[in-house]
């Protein structure tokens, strides 16, 4: 069995992948993804992953997954 977190992670990321937001010029605002600033979400934004365009809007950084 995968881990709630784990598999939270995931479906963060792949949401992202799928709106194509891996760049800051492709980057959006994670509620237009249905994304949500969890825990998940933070411990992603703090480890390079996903990835703060200063204006609210994210991306993933492909090269950290």
């Amino acid at each position: 069995m995968v881990p709630a977190p784990l598999l939270i992670k995931k479906i963060l990321i792949k949401r992202f992948l799928k709106a194509g937001a891996t760049n800051a010029q492709s980057a959006v605002f994670p509620k237009d993804i249905r994304v949500y600033q969890n825990k998940v979400f933070l411990r992603l934004v703090s480890k390079g992953i996903i990835v703060d365009t200063g204006d609210g809007r994210f991306f993933v950084d492909t090269t950290a997954i």
